[in-house]
C-alpha cells in the first residue's frame, strides 16, 4: 500500500489516525483540512489537479470529493496500489465529545448541546457507513478501524457496533 486515504465522519478520528499510521509506516502524511480550499470543493478541476499532484506514496486523512466519485475512480483506476481505510468511533457518546471539543477549541464556538449535535451529525454518520461505504467495496481495498477501541474491525463487526446510529437516523428523520 503506497497511497492510503483514510475516510470517515467528522469527529471519527481521521487525522489522528493518518498520522500514527504514517508514523509506523514511512509514508508522507498530507493533512487534507490544511491543503484543501473548501470554497473549491465543487470545482472538478481543482479537485483533479489534487489528484494528479499526489506524491508517490502517502497518506491522506481524507478522499478529495467534487459532487461524485468520479474523480476518485479515475485515481484507483489508474493506479494499482490505492488503499481506504475507514475510521469510525462506535462510541456514539465519545464520538459527540469529540465533536463538541473540537468545535469549541478550534472554531471557537459555544458548545452545543448533544440533542443539537444529534440532529446535525446523524445523518452525516449514517450516510458514511451506511451508503457511501457500500460504494467505495465496489471500488477498492478497505479496511474498517474503530478509534473507540483501538483494533480493526469486520463490516459485520461495523454494523453491529453502529446499530444505534441507524435507529437514531430513523428517529431525526
Amino acid at each position: 500500500m503506497s497511497k492510503v486515504f483514510i475516510t470517515g465522519v467528522f469527529g471519527s478520528g481521521k487525522t489522528t489516525f493518518a498520522k500514527k499510521y504514517s508514523s509506523e509506516t514511512g509514508l508522507s502524511f498530507i493533512n487534507f483540512d490544511e491543503m484543501f480550499k473548501y470554497e473549491q470543493a465543487k470545482d472538478k478541476t481543482y479537485v483533479k489537479d489534487i489528484y494528479n499532484n499526489f506524491p508517490e506514496h502517502f497518506i491522506i486523512d481524507a478522499i478529495p470529493f467534487s459532487q461524485s466519485w468520479e474523480l476518485f475512480i479515475e485515481y484507483i483506476q489508474k493506479y494499482e496500489d490505492v488503499y481506504v481505510i475507514f475510521t469510525i468511533c462506535s462510541n456514539p457518546i465519545e464520538w459527540l465529545n469529540r465533536i463538541m471539543r473540537f468545535k469549541q477549541a478550534y472554531m471557537k464556538v459555544k458548545p452545543e448541546t448533544v440533542a443539537d449535535l444529534t440532529k446535525s451529525y446523524f445523518e452525516q454518520y449514517a450516510n458514511m457507513y451506511y451508503k457511501n461505504l457500500k460504494s467505495i467495496e465496489e471500488m477498492v481495498d478497505f479496511k474498517i478501524f474503530d478509534t473507540s477501541t483501538n483494533e480493526y474491525i469486520s463490516r459485520t463487526e461495523l454494523y453491529i457496533r453502529i446499530d444505534w446510529a441507524k435507529e437514531v437516523y430513523k428517529e431525526v428523520k
